[in-house]
């Protein structure tokens, strides 16, 4: 990952947690980040070193929308002081100049295929990783029995008379009082 120099005022997105949509830096300490996600309305502060944050950039042609909700298309892009600024042309014909922290988001071209073009792309074994995750889970999700998988139970014929039992009561409110040893506990897994 190349070395990332946060100023005051950027837009920044969570690779992670695309979700947050787009933040905005608020404060940059010499270790740490902090960063506010309006859509979400979340101030999250990351470590500079290893932060999955990818600076928000607009290439000429693309549509951005301003804080005020007005569309424009960017013509230039330069930066001064650590922050780009856009000079692009509203629907109408008006050319302004825009700091990025007055612009929203938006973008002409598909996410996936914005991070293709910019090189921004991760080793192919993240995929399958991700991949072979998702598919445990759903295997997981379909089990039938997957309120047993995690915990550290050794069921006893008795244990499954009294879960039947219970679960026929249309409020299972019940309090188990037998002999010690009979297996009450049930340890979280």
């Amino acid at each position: 990952m190349s070395e990332q120099f946060f100023h005051v005022g950027q837009r920044w997105s969570n690779t992670a947690e695309t979700d947050l949509g787009i933040g905005i830096v608020t404060q940059v300490n010499e270790r740490t980040v902090t960063l506010f996600f309006p859509s979400t309305e979340e101030l999250r502060n990351y470590a500079q070193a290893n932060a999955p944050l990818t600076r928000l950039e607009f290439q000429p042609r693309d549509m951005i929308e301003t804080e005020d909700g007005t569309n424009y298309r960017v013509l230039t892009r330069h930066e001064e002081e650590g922050l780009y600024f856009y000079e692009a042309e509203s629907d109408n014909g008006e050319v302004k100049i825009l700091c990025e922290s007055q612009v929203q988001g938006s973008s002409s071209m598909p996410e996936p295929l914005k991070r293709l073009l910019q090189g921004h792309f991760e080793h192919y074994k993240t995929f399958g990783m991700r991949l072979k995750t998702w598919e445990l889970q759903s295997h997981y999700d379909q089990n039938p029995a997957k309120g047993f998988i995690g915990p550290r139970v050794d069921p006893i014929p008795h244990q499954f008379h009294i879960a039947q039992t219970v679960s026929r009561h249309a409020e299972a409110r019940v309090m188990l009082a037998d002999e010690v040893g009979l297996g009450k506990t049930i340890e979280a897994g």
